[in-house]
């Protein structure tokens, strides 16, 4: 029981000459942050509004952007499919409008077709 009272006596020392050499020495250093003394000065804690306001517009912006990238992946999927529909069009369209389909077309709908390169019509 001795040991843990000196080490809380020990704690206690530390912690009140902190105190006391803040006020005179209020240079950065990084042990302030690594053993978390920099969350309870008075300057962190001027500005814990705006840095809570800096994270929830973060986490905003990153839900936003979340979202948009969830777009874009559902339009370029959707841009590969008009580009797939577009591709069988052609295609379909192409078949249709050779001069084999086009003859075989006229000759089912009963249509005669010339030979003769059709004939010439003069206007007076």
């Amino acid at each position: 029981m001795t040991i843990f009272k000196k080490i809380k006596a020990d704690l206690d020392e530390r912690i009140a000459e902190d105190e006391v050499n803040q006020g005179q020495n209020q240079k950065f250093a990084w042990r302030h942050i690594l053993d978390g003394r920099i969350l309870t000065r008075k300057g962190f804690l001027k500005f814990f509004g705006v840095v809570f306001l800096l994270s929830v517009l973060y986490m905003g912006n990153r839900y936003k952007y979340e979202n948009l990238l969830r777009e874009r992946t559902n339009l370029n999927m959707e841009l590969q499919r008009v580009e797939c529909k577009k591709l069988l069009l052609i295609e379909q369209f192409t078949q249709i409008s050779t001069r084999d389909a086009i003859i075989q077309k006229l000759q089912d709908n009963n249509i005669p077709l010339s030979n003769d390169g059709g004939k010439i019509i003069k206007i007076k």
